[in-house]
């Protein structure tokens, strides 16, 4: 019961802290998720490339990451259209 409520708070936690963060830009977004690949944590990376893209869906930058996400999720196809949406 009490991981259960820790954890329920931890979440909360978690989306008022990103609620009242400040907006990153797409380039901010993209830095912090080329360090989140670096350290491995492809989740983290792939939620700031997701946004990055939100904010601009045409940036090469942020298509040519996620392919790099995807092949590190061993997800070749995915990588490719990624890679190819870049050029």
């Amino acid at each position: 019961m009490k991981s259960h409520i820790s954890g329920v708070i931890s979440g909360l936690l978690l989306a008022f802290t990103v609620a009242c963060s400040p907006s990153l830009t797409d380039d901010e977004l993209i830095a912090r998720a080329k360090v989140s690949l670096s350290a491995g944590d492809l989740a983290a990376a792939e939620v700031d490339v997701k946004t990055a893209l939100q904010q601009n869906p045409n940036s090469s930058d942020a298509r040519s990451l996620y392919g790099q996400i995807y092949l590190n999720q061993v997800n070749p196809a995915a990588a490719i259209d990624e890679f190819e949406r870049a050029l």
